[in-house]
């Protein structure tokens, strides 16, 4: 994926996951322009979901596109 960017043959790299886990091993791992990640207020709030990964995105200056937004509410 490196390569292709260095060529010119993508722009951006990005990944998707719903596991803080997994999104901190991505992030730890890997060069990413951006990730999709659920962030939601009910999940941020009331189950601290998202945090250390909003946190490691924004230490990596990686741009965090939010999915599953409007999820759990009323």
């Amino acid at each position: 994926m490196i390569e292709a960017r260095e060529q010119g043959l993508t722009r951006y790299i990005s990944s998707t996951s719903h596991s803080e886990e997994a999104a901190l091993a991505l992030l730890d791992r890997s060069d990413f322009d951006t990730m999709f990640f659920p962030l939601n207020w009910v999940s941020w709030h009331q189950a601290n979901f998202g945090s250390r990964v909003f946190k490691k995105a924004v230490e990596k200056d990686i741009s965090i596109l939010a999915i599953k937004a409007l999820a759990k509410r009323k």
